[in-house]
């Protein structure tokens, strides 16, 4: 499943989900982490930019403070090449242990997986292997695959808008979707695995099933004139 292992001098890791190109940062420690700015780098240029979702327009000071409640970042670099980005102050985002933060699907699967990055801890800066695995199923994006995926799949599923449960990235969230789930080696690995043996896809909703009673209704109203 991991093709190496993420290691640095605090116990904060870069990951990248290969199916999806997701980007992740993780806490593996058994305390809070203090940093203040990192860096994604790649010699093939395979980023997308496009899709990523930097701490500064998503989790810092200005929207919501998930990991700096005190400052706003900015960004350093936006290419292909490189996105990095930083706090105008030291040690100033928290990554608590066992968080894991999205950073969006910044990597083209397609492309070789030549990534690498640092993490600035204040006056030292850390080199990080970024770690791809291969996970299905991941609709909420945690790095795990249980029910609250599941959750994710049934919440959004018909939505051609919210993707979250789009395992299959054929552009809607569909039956396909569960199968991904389902089969999940993740899953399947999981400690309380059978507890997810009566999931299933969602059944049509109240409202569908009301519509679809009055219009055999008044097909057979029609059909007896």
């Amino acid at each position: 499943m991991m093709c190496c292992c993420a290691t640095s001098v605090a116990s904060i890791e870069m990951i990248v989900n290969r199916v999806t190109g997701e980007f992740f940062l993780e806490n593996t420690g058994v305390s809070s982490e203090l940093f203040d700015g990192y860096s994604v780098d790649s010699p093939g240029s395979t980023l997308l930019p496009g899709n990523w979702t930097s701490i500064a327009d998503n989790y810092d000071f200005s929207d919501g403070g998930l990991l700096d409640p005190n400052f706003d970042w900015f960004n350093l670099s936006m290419t292909m090449g490189s996105l990095a980005e930083a706090s105008p102050s030291a040690l100033s985002a928290t990554l608590l242990s066992g968080q894991v933060v999205s950073l969006g699907k910044i990597w083209d699967t397609a492309e070789a997986e030549d990534l690498t990055g640092m993490v600035s801890m204040g006056a030292s800066t850390s080199a990080i292997v970024v770690e791809f695995r291969t996970v299905y199923g991941d609709y909420n994006s945690d790095l795990v695959v249980d029910q609250l995926d599941h959750a994710v799949f049934v919440s959004t599923f018909g939505s051609v808008i919210d993707l979250r449960a789009d395992g299959n990235m054929n552009g809607v969230v569909d039956a396909s979707d569960y199968n991904i789930w389902r089969d999940s080696y993740e899953l399947a690995m999981a400690p309380s695995a059978s507890e997810f043996a009566g999931a299933s896809v969602p059944e049509p909703t109240s409202f569908a099933l009301l519509f679809t009673s009055a219009m055999l209704w008044c097909n057979r109203r029609r059909t007896s004139r």
